[in-house]
């Protein structure tokens, strides 16, 4: 999560956000080619609540993995 608390990154809301494009098919075949089988969100803040549909977009995320 990013340090400065903006949740643009993960916003679900937005046409273009780092969690939408990390959502990807090709994205996801990427991680998938490096085997990658964890993935850790190191702050919580912007998940608490679900204000601004964080929380629904990393669970996506996180089901997609």
């Amino acid at each position: 999560m990013p340090y400065n608390q903006s949740d643009d990154v993960v916003t679900s809301d937005m046409n273009y956000s780092d969690m939408n494009y990390m959502a990807s098919t090709n994205y996801m075949q990427q991680l998938n080619s490096l085997n990658l089988k964890l993935f850790c969100f190191m702050r919580y803040a912007l998940l608490v609540g679900n204000p601004s549909g964080d929380l629904v977009a990393t669970q996506n995320f996180r089901a997609m993995l």
